[in-house]
């Protein structure tokens, strides 16, 4: 799971348009089925598409192209269970080179197997000493979700407000561009969920460097005396308002409370 923000569930709109091209909503549960971007068409020369598509793929590395041509119609597809900015960034730039072709027809229907112009390889690393990689939607502008790191914790109250400036320190000094948290109080312990991550990607899906994040915040924790989980019982799970320590991309100031779940 890359951090960010991201669409699965809905198209982004207000902030792509499309002329051509096609949004297909994922699916999870049983269905399971990742979201795309297609673009069908037929064109006089298919061997200038597929060209294309090589010469972009330095402008946009970390896309893993879909690409099928049936004589003259051509099929390209972007797919994932994480569409980044990236990709529809790709998409309206394909869209923008047809724009100068001669192409015709784009609800076109092909059966030939694809072939892949396979993006640079980008390994997930799941948060295990520390944070618990959340995905969530939580009513942000332009419908996207969010994939954030969370840690869960409390400590004494006293020590509360130090904590979360070193926190948000060790986000900003790690590149985050997104964090915030949720508290509450338990005698004289304070309840805290931290998230951070990234906001809008538009170049790679990762530039965090997660397990040093995660060795630094260890010893945070033991400076501060944080111990993970939380204080008390259910009525004093954290469920105050967001409070927002860094949102560069302003993508939490409009939106309601509803934190991200699990």
């Amino acid at each position: 799971m890359a951090l960010g923000a991201y669409w699965f569930f809905s198209f982004p709109h207000k902030r792509y348009y499309f002329k051509w091209a096609k949004f297909t909503a994922g699916l999870g549960g049983h269905a399971d089925r990742p979201a795309a971007i297609t673009l069908t068409f037929f064109i006089a020369n298919p061997a200038s598409c597929l060209a294309y598509l090589k010469e972009i793929q330095q402008q946009f590395p970390y896309c893993t192209w879909a690409y099928r041509q049936q004589d003259n119609a051509v099929e390209i597809s972007l797919s994932g269970y994480q569409l980044f900015d990236y990709h529809f960034l790709a998409i309206t730039a394909v869209e923008h080179w047809l724009s100068t072709q001669n192409i015709s027809d784009t609800e076109c229907v092909l059966s030939t197997p694809f072939q892949y112009l396979t993006a640079l390889s980008d390994v997930p690393y799941y948060a295990t000493k520390v944070f618990t990689p959340v995905a969530g939607f939580s009513q942000l502008e332009h419908q996207a979700e969010l994939a954030l790191l969370r840690l869960d914790c409390h400590l004494a109250e006293s020590q509360a407000r130090a904590f979360i400036a070193a926190f948000k320190n060790l986000a900003k000094e790690a590149g985050c561009n997104l964090s915030f948290f949720l508290e509450s109080s338990y005698k004289h312990e304070k309840n805290l969920m931290l998230f951070l991550g990234r906001g809008y990607l538009l170049t790679q899906p990762l530039t965090i460097d997660i397990p040093a994040v995660e060795n630094q915040m260890q010893k945070i924790m033991r400076t501060y005396s944080v111990s993970s989980h939380f204080a008390g019982d259910w009525q004093h799970y954290p469920k105050s308002e967001r409070h927002v320590l860094i949102d560069t991309d302003a993508l939490l100031q409009s939106t309601q409370d509803n934190p991200l779940k699990a």
